[in-house]
């Protein structure tokens, strides 16, 4: 194809129309120049966003022999985790080591929480008439398990006719890992 009828066709028109057909050739390069320019303005801005996701990527990445080294070392701090029949186990040998009156001792469902790495175990004692010298005894072995076992609450009371003999209840907890809670797996990106 030639351009010799455009080219006639341009030499027939009036000067005013030329003008005003350059004019509009200005004008639509002038509107296809600023659609180009906010196109890259745009590109240039996902750019920047880009670059800067990966930098605080890369930041996290750098940080994975750090976070590595303490789960060893919670590992290493909670390498002992009490189950429930754990701590029923630990809760009566106490109670015997002690010469405490039996007490009664339920236990409660254990507490998982999904964020959490650890199960909460709960067991309560209920004493009648103990003397305070077994109770004291009692709870320092108790808390000489820490932090695997903790006292909750404890509520008590003096037996009237002899301070010395206490009723009450206690409750203990005990922290459970859950499997494989401070194992490292790669994770792969969601799309």
């Amino acid at each position: 194809m030639t351009l010799r009828p455009l080219q006639n066709w341009y030499e027939k028109m009036l000067p005013r129309e030329r003008f005003t057909l350059l004019l509009i050739a200005w004008a639509v390069v002038g509107l296809w120049f600023l659609l180009l320019t906010g196109q890259v303005k745009r590109l240039n801005s996902d750019l920047n966003l880009h670059k800067a996701q990966l930098k605080s990527q890369q930041a996290s990445l750098d940080k994975k022999t750090a976070v590595e080294n303490k789960l060893k070392d919670y590992a290493q701090i909670f390498k002992t985790s009490v189950s429930s029949t754990e701590l029923m186990t630990k809760v009566q040998s106490y109670v015997q080591a002690t010469g405490m009156p039996p007490p009664a001792i339920n236990s409660s469902p254990p507490v998982a929480n999904k964020e959490s790495i650890f199960t909460l175990n709960t067991v309560t004692v209920r004493f009648n008439k103990t003397d305070f010298r077994q109770l004291v005894d009692f709870t320092s072995r108790i808390l000489a398990e820490h932090p695997y076992l903790m006292i909750k609450d404890m509520n008590m009371s003096a037996e009237l006719l002899n301070p010395t003999l206490m009723d009450g209840d206690m409750n203990i907890q005990s922290l459970e890992l859950k499997p494989g809670a401070l194992e490292i797996t790669p994770q792969t990106p969601k799309p």
